[in-house]
């Protein structure tokens, strides 16, 4: 009887074995398909890794073309504020060149008053020129004259040489005669009183001849003077040719000096004509400038109503840059928060891939532990309780870890799922700063685009304005070179005559 208590006992225990055997398959074939679950979800979890990676590097190249968008932004505002500082200059230049065409203005009027001075000056040398040329004709009358008076005295010479001559003649002759008649004085002294007669007639003649001697003395000197006179009068004459060879040298040189004044007179009549007509270009010029200046001061004033806006503006965006900086800085942060979540994920990820083989080593060990204890059941009957009772203790012991495992599992999953979640969240919030982000951009650019074309309409009002000081320096060399012909006049009437 105790043989068939402890049989029905056994045979209980046996069927409860079955039954528990029964519900550990049923447990393992939940687990294997929550393992293949769990495998699922790991393989999801991986594909949102990678989807939040792949994300990640695109919001990191977002980032970096937002940094050189910010860093375009800068150095655009620094362009703006080197233009603001070149107009502040420009605006110096053009007072600059509003002082230069007064000064120049005033530099005309002088050339305009020193042209008519030298105009006048060049009257009052055309008249002293006039009355030079009325002296040279006097002095040329005066030496046809002197001319003439040297002729009529060449021939009072030449005939006092003749009455010399014919001086000398009768000198010559009395003193003859009065050799003979000494002769006959000596030879003939019985004849004395005809000599006395002939003596009378000697004294006469004696009287005659120092008549005569005085007459000679008189011609000698008058010879004597009139060489002197020749003499004075030939080196007159020379004197006279010199100084006519002189003033006809003069007169040569004062004719082609003349002619070179007056084709002087004639280019600076012409200078004239072109100092007026560059006068007059000058005040159309001038009134252009005028015009021109005005129109500049108004776009001046305009440019400055605009400076004011775009001062605003660079300070909007410099508002903009730093929501820009504190959005980049937002997205870095939330960046190293998904690198930090990614790192969390993949460890949570390995430990849950450690956990699966873990359970699946069990499971099989399991299935391994299981099957002997079918194939052995006969034998483990006739097995004595203890063993039984210690049989069931080693079994139960697994049973009862196996559900804690799976729980933990569960909740490990769960947490998985809120954290993909949570990433999915946030990973949605970066699409919508990146939208964001997006807009910013295109209106920065639009921004941009508008600047660019401002800057543009200032550097053609720039280049307009450099040509046109370029064409006032024109003008002014013009100008200043334009008197610097009349310094031959200064030397001109610097001259002395």
């Amino acid at each position: 009887m105790e043989k068939e208590k402890d049989k029905g006992c056994v045979l209980k225990y046996m069927a409860n074995l079955k039954i528990q055997l029964e519900a550990k398959d049923s447990a393992h074939k939940q687990a294997f398909l929550e393992l293949d679950h769990h495998e699922n979800t790991v393989d999801e979890l991986c594909s949102l890794l990678m989807s939040s990676e792949l994300e990640k590097d695109i919001y990191m190249i977002e980032c970096r073309r937002l940094r050189i968008h910010v860093h375009e932004l800068e150095s655009s505002i620094q362009e703006m504020d080197d233009r603001s500082l070149e107009s502040v200059m420009i605006r110096e230049q053009l007072s600059h060149a509003i002082d230069e065409l007064k000064a120049n203005q005033r530099e005309l009027v002088a050339a305009r008053d020193a042209i008519v001075d030298a105009l006048t000056q060049v009257e009052v040398m055309e008249n002293s020129l006039s009355k030079e040329k009325l002296k040279i004709e006097e002095l040329l009358r005066n030496v046809s004259k002197l001319n003439e008076t040297v002729l009529h005295l060449r021939m009072s010479v030449i005939e006092a040489e003749e009455n010399t001559a014919l001086l000398y003649e009768r000198e010559s002759e009395l003193e003859l005669k009065a050799a003979n008649a000494k002769e006959e004085v000596v030879f003939m002294r019985p004849q004395l009183e005809m000599m006395q007669d002939l003596e009378n007639e000697l004294l006469d003649k004696s009287a005659l001849i120092n008549s005569m001697k005085a007459e000679l003395q008189q011609a000698n000197e008058l010879h004597a003077s009139s060489e002197k006179d020749t003499s004075d009068a030939v080196s007159e004459v020379k004197k006279l040719k010199e100084a006519l060879e002189l003033q006809e040298r003069k007169n040569w040189d004062q004719s082609g000096y003349i002619s070179l004044l007056e084709s002087e007179l004639r280019q600076l009549k012409g200078v004239l004509n072109k100092a007026n007509e560059e006068a007059d270009r000058a005040n159309a010029d001038f009134r252009t400038i005028n015009i021109e200046l005005e129109q500049s001061k108004k776009e001046m004033v305009e440019i400055r109503k605009k400076e004011t806006k775009a001062q605003a503006e660079i300070a909007f965006l410099k508002s903009e840059l730093h929501q820009g900086r504190s959005k980049i800085a937002a997205a870095e942060v939330a960046d190293s928060v998904a690198k930090s979540e990614k790192s969390a994920l993949h460890i949570a990820v390995q430990q849950l891939a450690l956990e699966a083989e873990e359970v699946k080593n069990e499971i099989k060990r399991l299935k391994e532990a299981s099957k002997p204890s079918v194939e052995n059941q006969n034998e483990e009957s006739k097995e004595k309780k203890g063993e039984a009772k210690s049989y069931m203790t080693r079994t139960s012991k697994p049973v009862h870890e196996e559900p804690n495992e799976i729980q933990v599992l569960e909740k490990e999953l769960k947490a998985a799922t809120v954290k993909i979640s949570e990433l999915r969240t946030r990973t949605e919030q970066a699409i919508s700063r990146a939208e964001a982000a997006e807009k910013g951009k295109a209106a920065l650019e639009n921004q941009i685009k508008r600047w660019k074309e401002h800057k543009e309409r200032k550097k053609a009002a720039l280049a307009a304005l450099k040509e046109e000081s370029i064409s006032k320096e024109i003008t002014e060399y013009k100008s200043d070179t334009s008197p610097k012909t009349l310094q031959p006049l200064g030397k001109v009437l610097r001259m002395k005559y």
